[in-house]
């Protein structure tokens, strides 16, 4: 009895194709993590480690957290770019044949967005 009491609080929703934009904002959110691990080698570098290289020299100091930092971005925009294109490429094949369905459980209560009364206080 659980399972169906499971199944009536979802909502199926049918969709033909995903946006590009989405796809690329979905793809591109790897920049945030490549992004702290760079900041993370610079400031390892900027306190002498030698995780920072340019070619076969280490690069400290200053100039090391911003190169870690700037290649940390560099990655993680490359990355996210080739997975962008694999999954928009493969979201384009499967949506010539079927569509994709979505389900999500609504939620209860009063939206975040809500403004507070005194009567709610």
């Amino acid at each position: 009895m659980g399972n169906e009491a499971k199944k009536s609080a979802m909502t199926e929703v049918r969709i033909r194709r995903f946006s590009v934009g989405t796809i690329l904002k979905v793809c591109l959110f790897v920049t945030i993590p490549s992004s702290a691990v760079g900041l993370l080698f610079g400031l390892f570098a900027l306190l002498g480690f030698n995780t920072v290289r340019w070619g076969a020299l280490s690069v400290l100091g200053g100039n090391g957290l911003l190169l870690g930092v700037a290649m940390g971005l560099v990655a993680g925009i490359a990355v996210g770019i080739v997975n962008f294109l694999l999954i928009w490429m493969g979201m384009t094949v499967v949506s010539a044949f079927k569509t994709t369905r979505i389900q999500f459980q609504e939620r209860s209560g009063t939206p975040r967005s809500s403004v507070s009364t005194p009567q709610d206080l």
